[in-house]
């Protein structure tokens, strides 16, 4: 997966395309049926909200407020 570094002021998100997007993640999150996804690892890793992982070294589950683990 490639990821875009050269960023400009003239590649900034339209408003439309921000709504689709914030409208996307909303039904996205509706979805029952969707698999919860929970990862083992041995330190914390990036915060995003929900994201929920398993500290193997302490044996505790946490999840992210997007800045707090809880």
């Amino acid at each position: 997966m490639e990821f875009k570094t050269d960023w400009a002021a003239t590649d900034a998100i339209t408003d439309s395309a921000l709504k689709r997007i914030e409208e996307n993640i909303l039904h996205i999150r509706e979805e029952a049926t969707l698999p919860l996804v929970v990862e083992v690892l041995t330190s914390f890793p990036a915060h995003a909200p929900g994201r929920v992982f398993y500290h193997s070294l302490d044996k505790r589950t946490y999840i992210s407020t997007g800045t707090a683990w809880v």
